[in-house]
């Protein structure tokens, strides 16, 4: 929120540079990741667990779908946030079998430690884009 205050939806939307990724695309593949999370979840709890990770959270089709729904910063970042308060009511609401499933659960458990850090690497992407 603090990168983003006074940036305008127009520059928030410009690339850097052709084909990189504007603010509102980076906060669009967070808010894309922050889903798919959910979805993996979801089925990590119903021990149907992927045999490769298969994120597709980077796809341009889906970026620019994102965008298309949330078209200003100010909504990309509420329904971004909205999916983190999901990520937590979804861990808060883990099942005590899961939870004894201790391969699956430190498994999701290590992932969800690292998604801060997923978010913070775009932060400066963000802080590029809307320089």
């Amino acid at each position: 929120a603090q990168i983003l205050r006074g940036v305008s939806d127009e520059k928030g939307g410009r690339p850097p540079r052709p084909g990189d990724w504007s603010a509102k695309h980076v906060l669009a593949h967070l808010i894309a990741a922050e889903r798919d999370v959910h979805s993996w979840m979801t089925k990590m709890v119903a021990s149907v667990e992927a045999w490769q990770e298969d994120w597709e959270g980077n796809m341009r089709l889906r970026l620019d779908a994102v965008i298309n729904a949330y078209p200003t910063l100010q909504a990309l970042l509420q329904e971004f946030k909205r999916n983190q308060a999901e990520t937590v009511a979804l861990i808060n609401a883990l099942p005590q079998d899961f939870v004894d499933r201790r391969a699956s659960y430190y498994r999701l458990a290590s992932t969800l430690v690292n998604q801060p850090n997923h978010t913070r690497e775009h932060l400066e992407q963000i802080k590029s884009a809307v320089k």
